[in-house]
């Protein structure tokens, strides 16, 4: 497969400029925290999973240490969160409402653990939310800076954005959110350094951050830093960040790192999990088995590239590569 490092690089450079901006396009990000009502963490991690309010399967991932997990790039629109886990009640978030114009978006899932369901106060459950969303509530007056920002961002006033951005983060300066969307609109403004610190700044407040570990990797990318792309997807994949972009963007670093049988991995976890684009992994797929000997592996994800998307300029370079596999 000659210059396939060419050609995936040339596919993969559009495909960051496209999703860059968390802010910027009708997608947004919603960060959930599970409580309990007796004031204890998660004793093991808890499985999230998303669906649209038609009830199908949109993401799936799993709390951390501190009973929180992300779910980035979402589109607008009505959502629910089903929780479940041993000890645990299944429990239903009920239909939240998902704003492309705005990021850092929370939801707050009270759960019973399954021996203090019977006796449980039906109001202890709520004021436990109440006094964990208390904790960690911004600013009014800082959250609508970050609203108007929002709002510049999606008509792409950069400068207006660095302004109203900054100002919430003198109002409230350990706002996580402000910092990756600041991170990310001076990076628009052709500042490389400042996003990066502002990124950066971001994951140092809070280690657990998905989305800014994901823009840290894509701008990576964009500096050819493969190695740091690489870790800094790995931690935002283990920080709830398992959506289908984050996964794909992963596998492809891990080939270009030479790291082949991760790549293959990552993109057998995309494949098995809910209905996602899946078609560029099957590329990184392909490129990973050759360099593993697994010729007739490879044959396979190319020809399930070409099922999925059988036109257009990269199904025209896959069928080439395809013709030089068969002749092997």
């Amino acid at each position: 497969m000659p210059n396939f490092r060419r050609f995936l690089l040339a596919l993969l450079f559009p495909f960051l400029s496209a999703v860059l901006v968390i802010a910027q396009q009708n997608t947004g990000d919603v960060q959930v925290r599970v409580t309990f009502s007796d004031g204890h963490g998660c004793h093991q991690p808890l499985r999230l999973d998303l669906t649209g309010s038609n009830n199908a399967s949109q993401d799936r991932a799993y709390t951390n240490n501190e009973c929180m997990a992300s779910f980035t790039n979402l589109e607008s629109g009505n959502y629910h969160i089903v929780v479940s886990g041993e000890g645990i009640e299944t429990t239903d978030s009920g239909i939240f409402e998902v704003d492309g114009r705005k990021t850092g978006q929370r939801q707050f899932i009270p759960v019973k653990r399954t021996n203090e369901a019977a006796s449980l106060p039906a109001s202890a459950a709520s004021t436990n939310a109440m006094v964990s969303a208390a904790q960690l509530a911004i600013p009014r007056d800082a959250q609508k800076e970050f609203d108007k920002a929002n709002g510049l961002i999606a008509k792409e006033n950069w400068p207006k954005a660095q302004e109203k951005l900054t100002k919430a983060l003198e109002i409230y300066p350990q706002y996580v959110e402000a910092y990756n969307n600041l991170g990310v609109v001076v990076g628009r403004m052709g500042n490389t350094s400042a996003e990066k610190e502002n990124l950066e700044k971001a994951v140092t407040i809070n280690p657990r951050f998905a989305p800014a570990y994901v823009n840290l990797g894509k701008l990576s990318i964009k500096l050819r830093d493969f190695v740091t792309a690489e870790a800094y997807f790995v931690k935002a994949v283990a920080s709830g960040a398992a959506d289908s972009l984050t996964l794909t963007l992963l596998a492809n670093v891990q080939l270009l790192n030479k790291h082949f049988e991760q790549a293959v991995s990552t993109c057998l976890n995309l494949h098995n999990g809910p209905p996602a684009p899946h078609t560029f992994c099957h590329y990184i797929s392909a490129h990973a088995m050759e360099n593993e000997n697994r010729i007739a592996d490879a044959r396979q994800e190319l020809k399930l590239f070409l099922t999925e998307e059988s036109s257009g300029p990269r199904a025209d370079q896959v069928r080439k590569e395809l013709a030089a596999l068969q002749a092997r």
